[in-house]
């Protein structure tokens, strides 16, 4: 097994852990019906001339969770919204209508995670687009013919609102391309799965993990020997799941991983993993069979998040069961044949791209160090920074060029975990948490542990992506109280320094 992320957290008390261990078997053997057949989310697929053309409208809906009715502003109502379904090279419309109360805290805008697409309005801009209530606006983008295939997502992301407005609901799933056709035998035919990964915090007392929108997800049954391809993705505020397959009688069972954020892995032998471990928008895409019947859970253990001091608090990311399948004996084409997850297989395209990050000398690289910093004092209000500085609409941050390769160590001193995320282009990890990486795909959001750093490496090639983002911690409460910082990416080399910020102009929609 090769674990996704080196650092452990520190372990819980032994109190937790038996309060925990006593939960999960108490759910393992719940009643059949306390598990949701599975749904697939509803989708939007591109119509005639490769265009996709849809709206979402936050406003108030209800969702009814362990038996109680919950409000909140969720995409159209709805707590899982439409899944947009993608390929490379297609177009993208999506008509943004703010149907949200009155009142600063829901001016909102959109944010395509993971795109390599223009970050300039009417694309995927989030520094200058704010829509407010009772306002709409037109999105539209193209995706470059050559893009990344795999899982995407969408959510709010004006600053100073985003966390309120993910924790209430308003996420949602991209698909671009199947990175299923870029492996062969079972794999190349296996029914696909969503598992869309949601903690739904409609207020202070109510933190639920929810599956495509319900608590506990059963999976369509397989035969032993069978392969189901699972797209999971964390479509969460702040949460992490650490999470493990278990088969007949508790026995860990191996997966095969077949992209991260979006990234088919490089060609080339199988990567076999035990565990996932998916901070905030992070996404996962595995193949999975069972060798044996019986019934095969896919739960979160426990994740301490935050380490304590004496000013700091304990925050844990509880054990959760998210889904069941059972497999059955197999026959006819199953029966007897090897292992149904072996072979080569992969993205040529992803390997070349490694390949070059990986070759580039020191001489051809600009380093750089970016540190995530928390202050705490015992009469201050608590001081989310990067570089020692909280976020500023109309500071850069970064100045930074196409086809240039950077290298930058992000450092975490705090005491808690920070998923770091860049906007517009994927890197490749070379380090995290003080051991190298294997460089089997590609990430666009990386784990820093406490304490640690992660060395990341990358190369905005594509001069459509030119313009202002942003790059931050996507623990949105963190996000949304400072540590977010601007980038003007540029497409000269001899460019001057803009002496604009990205933010100045701000372009609030107008009434619809």
């Amino acid at each position: 097994m090769r674990p996704l992320f080196p650092r452990r957290a520190p372990p819980a008390s032994a109190a937790l852990v038996i309060a925990i261990a006593l939960a999960l078997a108490s759910s393992a053997a719940a009643p059949a019906q306390e598990w949701t057949p599975y749904a697939a989310p509803p989708s939007v697929q591109a119509g005639p001339g490769r265009i996709l053309s849809t709206s979402l409208t936050p406003r108030e809906g209800s969702v009814t969770l362990a038996g109680k009715s919950h409000r909140s502003n969720m995409y159209d109502g709805l707590l899982l919204p439409p899944l947009l379904r993608l390929e490379p090279g297609d177009s993208l419309r999506v008509l943004l209508v703010n149907r949200m109360a009155p009142g600063e805290a829901n001016v909102t805008n959109l944010h395509f995670h993971g795109f390599a697409v223009s970050p300039r309005p009417p694309a995927d801009n989030v520094t200058m687009t704010h829509v407010d209530p009772g306002a709409s606006y037109q999105y539209a983008m193209r995706l470059p013919a050559d893009h990344a295939e795999g899982l995407f997502w969408y959510h709010a992301h004006a600053h100073g609102t985003s966390y309120e407005q993910l924790r209430g609901g308003m996420s949602g799933a991209i698909s671009i391309g199947d990175p299923r056709r870029h492996f062969s035998g079972p794999i190349r035919t296996a029914p696909e799965l969503f598992l869309l990964l949601k903690q739904y915090e409609p207020d202070t007392n109510t933190s639920i993990s929810t599956v495509n929108g319900v608590e506990r997800v059963r999976l369509p049954d397989m035969r032993a020997g069978q392969v189901q391809f699972w797209r999971i993705a964390n479509i969460s505020t702040e949460r992490y799941y650490r999470m493990q397959l278990r088969g007949p009688g508790g026995r860990l069972v191996a997966f095969r991983t077949l992209a991260r954020d979006g990234n088919v892995v490089r060609d080339g032998a199988p990567v076999m993993d035990t565990t996932i471990l998916l901070g905030a928008g992070q996404r996962a895409e595995i193949a999975v069979s069972g060798a044996e019947p019986g019934e095969y859970t896919l739960a979160a253990t426990d994740f301490t998040r935050q380490t304590p001091d004496a000013l700091t608090p304990l925050v844990v990311d509880s054990a959760a069961l998210l889904a069941r399948v059972r497999v059955l004996p197999a026959i006819g084409a199953t029966a007897g044949r090897a292992d149904p997850l072996a072979g080569r297989g992969g993205h040529p395209g992803e390997a070349e791209e490694i390949r070059l990050l990986a070759s580039r000398l020191p001489r051809n690289v600009v380093r750089d160090t970016i540190e995530f910093e928390i202050i705490r004092a015992a009469d201050q209000p608590t001081r989310f920074l990067i570089d020692s500085l909280a976020y500023d609409p109309d500071r850069v941050d970064k100045t930074l060029r196409v086809g240039q390769t950077y290298e930058w160590t992000i450092t975490n001193p705090t005491l808690s975990w920070h998923p770091f995320h860049i906007h517009q282009t994927d890197f490749l990890v070379l380090r995290a948490g003080g051991e190298r990486m294997p460089p089997d795909y590609r990430l666009d959001t990386v784990n820093v542990p406490p304490g640690g750093e992660a060395v990341i490496r990358f190369t905005y090639r594509r001069p459509a992506t030119a313009g202002p983002f942003v790059y931050h911690c996507h623990v949105l409460f963190h996000e949304d109280n400072g540590m977010m910082a601007n980038v003007v990416l540029q497409n000269r080399a001899t460019a001057a320094a803009p002496a604009a910020a990205p933010a100045q102009a701000h372009a609030h929609a107008g009434s619809h």
